[in-house]
């Protein structure tokens, strides 16, 4: 499931619905990978609804990027 918002020329927010997220330290660690990709605002996940939501710069990182690193992460989407 994805349900993206466009924040402004560059800006985009998406949600993504994350299988494989169990607990608050799965929670934390994709939080933090998604964080280290250059061009990622903010991140918020929540293991309780199996989502995460991303606000990035697609001039600087494209959707192909964050899927990836989420799947990297030893997650499925």
């Amino acid at each position: 499931m994805k349900k993206h918002t466009r924040k402004g020329n560059k800006e985009m927010k998406k949600t993504y619905k994350v299988e494989g997220m169990m607990c608050s330290n799965c929670e934390a660690r994709l939080t933090r990978v998604l964080k280290a990709v250059e061009g990622v605002k903010e991140v918020i996940a929540s293991y309780q609804t199996g989502k995460v939501e991303i606000d990035f710069d697609e001039e600087v990182v494209k959707e192909a990027v964050l899927l990836e690193t989420i799947e990297d992460a030893g997650f499925d989407i």
